[in-house]
């Protein structure tokens, strides 16, 4: 089975005021950063079974909290320092599609932003800002 995507059911989710829910559709990409290749790895060692989607070795569900402590712990063992959560991802997913040239409303839509809030997760990098200085003198 090579699937094109996989859809994830986000039953709950502080975007989702009404509780309605949403599927997102991830779409295969080039490796190895492949949401469809990861996810579907993923399953190989976790089991199809239902519930939710990540949970620990022992099969109780991932909390935002213990994946903020693991994702610190682990940038401070590769040496990386910062204040990083899991709100980071949010920040480098709409920063790295602005970069990638993604218009505006996309990243509010795959960011499931019902506001223009998202516009304030989207980094410039310096070294781009210092490209427009000597593009301008």
């Amino acid at each position: 089975m090579d699937p094109s995507q996989i859809q994830v059911n986000i039953k709950v989710s502080k975007t989702d005021p009404f509780r309605h829910g949403c599927i997102i559709a991830l779409g295969q990409g080039r490796s190895p950063l492949c949401p469809v290749e990861a996810v579907l790895s993923y399953l190989s060692i976790r089991g199809g079974g239902s519930g939710p989607l990540f949970v620990r070795t022992n099969g109780v569900p991932l909390t935002r909290a213990h994946f903020t402590e693991r994702l610190r712990s682990l940038l401070s063992a590769a040496g990386i320092s910062g204040r990083y959560s899991s709100h980071s991802f949010r920040i480098g997913a709409a920063t790295s599609a602005a970069l990638a040239g993604v218009p505006e409303h996309m990243i509010q839509t795959l960011g499931r932003w019902t506001s223009s809030a998202y516009l304030t997760y989207i980094r410039t990098p310096r070294s781009l800002l210092s490209e427009f200085t000597i593009k301008l003198c």
